[in-house]
């Protein structure tokens, strides 16, 4: 009896943690891995999951922002929920109909696979392992920098001029 009430309480908890998704129309495109959609009368921030496209003002980041939206703008997709980000956005896989539109980024090459998040993302690596051989996107520049390095620098510039500033009113 202490069997059964245990695997029926697992089972719960198990289809209660199951992939929680969404649908909607893409209403907007912030840049290369990260939207708007709509979803029945809300609007919803999605964040693609596994992938970290370059910064809108970085290089590569125009190219990405608009491959993204010549993919899903104005177009229903399906998004399944992997995680909610500090930013309160949904992360997640996304779909438009049979087409996982986290992978068709990194194929062709308007992102780095983010290993932090997916380490065990296999199609995702060797996504960008072939996208990074055919110069594909962002593998065109012979030096490309990852967004998560870029956006660390920019952090630091701002902190510096911020530093700079500071010092010049007290010597005022």
């Amino acid at each position: 009896m202490k069997t059964t009430a245990a695997l029926i309480l697992f089972l719960l908890l198990a289809f209660s943690l199951a992939a929680e998704s969404i649908s909607g129309k893409v209403t907007l495109i912030y840049d290369g891995d990260t939207f708007l959609m709509q979803d029945g009368l809300k609007s919803v921030e999605i964040r693609l999951w596994g992938i970290d496209a370059p910064e809108y003002k970085q290089a590569g980041g125009r190219e990405a922002t608009k491959f993204l939206i010549r993919l899903i703008k104005d177009r229903f997709v399906k998004v399944e929920k992997v995680d909610q980000d500090k930013y309160g956005r949904i992360v997640g896989k996304v779909y438009l109909e049979d087409l996982y539109v986290n992978l068709e980024i990194l194929k062709n090459g308007h992102a780095w696979w983010y290993k932090y998040f997916a380490p065990k993302e296999r199609a995702f690596r060797q996504a960008e392992e072939i996208a990074r051989e055919q110069k594909a996107g962002l593998w065109r520049d012979p030096n490309p920098i990852n967004p998560r390095e870029w956006r660390e620098e920019q952090k630091k510039e701002k902190e510096e001029q911020e530093k700079e500033k500071a010092k010049a009113a007290t010597a005022e």
